[in-house]
Order: structure tokens, then C-alpha cells, then sequence
């Protein structure tokens, strides 16, 4: 059901005008488009591309996720990423114009800008946004950073304090728990914006701010629209998920937006277990966050920390 059909048939008591407009205006085409076009039937396996394979260098990563009650393969979740990363080459195409875009792209060795394969995509997304770099990324998605705030005002607002739980497990090998986390913590504190970016496709920024806060635009779960906010691994974080004593590495932190408004807040759980690590992955969402979204994090969650810890495995 669309959140939008709740608030203008029901019109709570106490919601601002703006935010009944906000809600009829900007989330229901909003939902409307992630429900026809961006997300998996629930339940349904994704149409697989067999021609994925997850092989880099001399590494073959096993990797496999768990959400919605069922075991999600590591070529499903490539599919969602492939899937997605041809949306984003889209819009960055779109944005600079083909003839540029074209010639960048044959610059760097690449045929064509219209990506095939999985390899292809990541590629010229590599390209596309190393061209853009920060700034021409914050200019490119300021006015749909600015939707995407009205609507999760609105959510903020109908939520009232209340949260939801977005978690998934994922088991990988290559490395262990603290590896692991001492490798991304690295990568956070050196800046490498590049390694950040390149786990999903709908990372659109992700870098070391001047307060050691990591800045970030990117599209949760199937969103059309980005969200920039900044995340905060120092500060006094009490999210409701509770530490899981048989996960003894955590990292946890709060997103907020640019005016210091708390969006979510983070806790993953890392362990050893095999030849490599169990990931329990954890953020808290406002309770009206809508769950199309709310679901399809699930795939943005196993995406980026698959990739992620494939990439700090092959560092170690």
C-alpha cells in the first residue's frame, strides 16, 4: 500500500499542511516508479545473467546473503547490482550528454555507452564518476538530494520516533571479522573515494569529510532519488538493534543530514565463522520508511558489503 493513500484519505491530526503536499506531490509517482520499475517481486527470484562470474585476479569469493526468508546466491545479487548500475551509467550519460560522455569512454578504452556485462558496467561507471568527481557529483544530484529530503521529512514526520529494522547476514570468505573492519576503517580514513564508490553502483559519494564524518550520496534500497547525509562512527550512538555478544567486532554509527537531523542509525556485527567472516548487517530506519524501499535495501546492503569485503580480501 502507498504511504501517500494513508496520510490524504486518513489526514492525521496535527501534520503540517506542507507535509499533506509533500506526500501527495512527491511520493506517490516517487513509489508508483520504484514499484513498476525497480524492485524484485516479493518472494521472486531475479532472472539470472549467467554470464556474471565473481572471479578477480586469482580470488574466487563465495559470498552469500540471507533476508526476506530465504538464501540470496551471489549471481543474484550481481544481477541487482547489474541491474542498477545500468540505471546510474543512464543518468550520468544523460547528464553530460552523450558526445562527451562517448568520448570519455573511448578515451578510456570502453566501446560503448551502453554497458552489457557486469564487468563492462562497473567500468564505465568508474569512468563516468571519476570525470564528474565531487563537486560536478553534488551539482549533478542537488535538486534530487532536495526531493528526496521533502520526502523523508514526511517520513520522519508520520514515523513519529518510531523505527523498523533493516537487517540481513551475509557470509563471505577471504578474510575475517577484524580484517575486515580494520580494512574498511582504513579506507574511511584515508579517503579512498574510488574503493568506496565501486561496491555499488548507487554510491554516488563517499568520502572523508573535514570533521572525520564520512559524506555520502547515495540511493537507498531502489530509489530514484539520492539522499546526502553524513555518517558519524564516533559520536554517541544508540541504536535499537542490540549487540549480539556472539559477534564480538561492531561497528556503529548515526547517519544525519546536512542540519544535524538524525536519519538512521547503523550497527553491523562481524565474526569469524569458516574461512572467512558472518556479517550481520543492521540499520534503523523511520517506521513509514516505504517498504518498497525498505526491501530493496536489503539488495544495497548485500551488494556493497559483498563487494567490500571482496575487495579488502584481496588487499590483505
Amino acid at each position: 500500500m502507498l504511504l501517500v493513500a494513508a496520510v490524504v484519505c486518513a489526514r492525521p491530526r496535527g501534520l503540517p499542511s506542507w507535509l499533506l503536499r509533500s506526500v501527495t506531490v512527491v511520493m506517490n509517482p516517487w513509489l508508483q516508479w520504484v514499484r513498476m520499475e525497480t524492485c524484485p517481486a516479493i518472494g521472486a527470484r531475479p532472472a539470472l545473467d549467467r554470464t556474471v562470474a565473481w572471479t578477480v585476479g586469482v580470488i574466487e569469493m563465495s559470498a552469500t546473503a540471507y533476508f526476506e526468508g530465504r538464501e540470496v546466491s551471489r549471481q543474484e545479487v550481481q544481477q541487482w547490482e547489474l541491474r542498477r548500475g545500468k540505471r546510474a551509467a543512464r543518468l550520468i550519460v544523460a547528464h553530460l550528454g552523450r558526445e562527451r560522455a562517448s568520448s570519455l569512454l573511448s578515451a578510456a578504452g570502453l566501446t560503448s555507452i551502453e554497458p552489457q556485462g557486469l564487468d563492462d558496467t562497473r567500468r564505465v561507471l568508474a569512468v563516468l564518476k571519476g570525470e564528474l568527481g565531487p563537486d560536478g557529483i553534488r551539482t549533478m544530484m542537488q535538486s534530487r538530494c532536495r526531493r528526496s529530503q521533502t520526502v523523508i521529512k514526511a517520513v520522519l514526520a508520520l514515523s513519529r520516533g518510531r523505527k523498523k529494522l533493516c537487517t540481513i547476514d551475509l557470509v563471505a570468505d577471504g578474510i575475517g571479522a577484524q580484517g575486515y573492519v580494520d580494512w574498511f576503517m582504513h579506507t574511511h580514513e584515508s579517503n579512498d573515494e574510488a574503493e568506496m564508490l565501486a561496491a555499488n553502483p548507487d554510491h554516488w559519494l563517499i568520502r572523508r569529510a573535514a570533521d572525520g564524518r564520512q559524506e555520502v550520496i547515495e540511493a537507498t534500497g531502489n530509489s530514484p532519488l539520492p539522499s546526502h547525509f553524513f555518517i558519524d562512527f564516533d559520536g554517541d550512538h544508540r541504536p535499537a538493534l542490540q549487540p549480539d555478544p556472539t559477534f564480538p567486532v561492531q561497528m556503529v554509527a548515526t547517519a544525519r543530514f546536512p542540519d544535524g537531523r538524525i536519519v538512521g542509525t547503523v550497527r553491523h556485527q562481524f565474526r569469524d565463522e569458516g574461512k572467512g567472516l558472518r556479517a550481520r548487517l543492521g540499520i534503523e530506519f523511520p517506521r513509514a520508511f516505504p517498504g518498497p524501499l525498505f526491501r530493496g535495501h536489503h539488495w544495497h546492503l548485500a551488494c556493497e558489503f559483498s563487494n567490500w569485503i571482496e575487495a579488502a580480501a584481496r588487499a590483505s
